[in-house]
């Protein structure tokens, strides 16, 4: 066969990969809603009286905290095994491998996954969707919410999970590889079922984040990094020091490129929830912010017990944080509620609505007024 013949060969056997997990994907996720497994399966872990029951237990606990240590420490790895490549002869042979290893990681769990499906999907979770104790409604894969509504899909925790799968396509260097990464699913699949446990995310989302791995991983290796098809450098060819600082100048530039993608902005939608007692005294309930709501709204309900909801939207780094501190006193016949929302991390064009909601039982009896306090303008 030529080298010609050998690269079509190559290309399309790719292609049939490539295919084959896109194919698997969607079918997979219209059986999905079809018999609406999202669903069924997380009801097996939440009841109405102890929510997600096992969220706090072991081993779920720990693999929520410290299961994405070994993909980190394996991207990491990969890149420095890149990088020594260019200084090292024994390590030359590995270096497409190993490059491979960590622009699926970087690819597929740091720009796909968080960078932009996570954020701009809208899916909310298990945990705030109305059947499981939220507030939103659900939405299945193929149907995206508003963005920063929801971060459910993909799995950030599960894509780390699987960041063994380039293992999978080191079976023609390394058959010991090829058996950890084949047995490196077992872990993925465990990160996956953590995730789905606790209310974090659903089936569909675990799946897809796999099946994103996999299909970046195989794109790299049959058609971007085309390691089938081209042969390593000699390994006896040596490396100039104008080289060396080339490419020591472009690991820099990837590793702040990994990091920095924690420091970029993306949406957020967050709803606060706050139980309310109304007292028997209670004739006017008085909402009163430190901040300016873009809407407020009072709403009474049959069948609604008493509480206070606040939306919080926009952009902000992953690690903005916000917190409803809620505070309530009597004054007559008025009860007054103080809120204030704490922001930590910085972010950008940063909105609050407010809605009380009170049993119809009250419509005539309790009126609602919202004041902003004179400090927040």
């Amino acid at each position: 066969m030529t080298a010609q013949n050998q690269s079509m060969d190559y290309r399309k056997k790719g292609l049939l990969v490539l295919a084959g997990i896109a194919l698997f994907l969607i079918l997979f996720t219209a059986l999905a809603s079809f018999l609406d497994l999202d669903r069924k399966v997380t009801a097996l872990f939440y009841s109405q009286e102890r929510g997600f029951f096992l969220a706090e237990k072991q081993p779920w606990l720990w693999m929520y905290h410290q299961g994405t240590l070994p993909g980190v420490l394996f991207l990491v790895g990969g890149l420095c095994l890149w990088f020594g490549g260019y200084f090292y002869s024994g390590l030359i042979k590995w270096r497409k491998y190993m490059l491979l290893v960590f622009l699926t990681g970087v690819i597929s769990s740091g720009v796909l996954i968080n960078g932009v499906l996570k954020p701009y999907w809208g899916r909310p979770r298990p945990v705030e969707i109305t059947e499981f104790g939220g507030e939103w409604q659900y939405h299945n894969v193929f149907d995206p919410g508003d963005p920063g509504k929801g971060q459910s899909f993909p799995s950030g925790h599960a894509a780390m999970g699987f960041a063994f799968v380039p293992l999978l396509f080191f079976r023609k260097k390394s058959r010991a590889a090829f058996a950890v990464g084949v047995a490196s699913l077992g872990f993925g699949v465990l990160m996956g079922a953590t995730r789905v446990v606790q209310g974090a995310h659903f089936l569909t989302d675990v799946t897809w984040s796999g099946g994103i791995n996999l299909f970046v991983a195989a794109a790299l290796y049959f058609f971007i990094l085309k390691i089938p098809e081209k042969e390593e450098p000699d390994p006896d060819r040596k490396a100039s020091v104008v080289k060396k600082l080339v490419f020591a100048t472009i690991f820099v530039i990837l590793a702040f490129s990994v990091s920095s993608s924690y420091f970029t902005r993306r949406p957020i939608f967050e709803t606060f929830k706050k139980d309310l007692t109304i007292r028997p005294y209670v004739q006017e309930l008085v909402v009163h912010t430190d901040f300016e709501p873009v809407h407020v709204e009072a709403r009474y309900a049959p069948g609604e017990a008493s509480r206070l909801l606040v939306d919080s939207k926009g952009f902000g780094v992953p690690s903005l944080d916000l917190d409803v501190h809620p505070d309530s006193r009597r004054i007559g016949n008025a009860q007054h509620i103080y809120i204030s929302i704490g922001i930590h991390g910085k972010y950008v064009e940063m909105n609050h609505s407010l809605t009380v909601i009170l049993p119809q039982s009250l419509e005539n009896r309790v009126k609602v007024r919202f004041e902003t306090d004179e400090k927040s303008q």
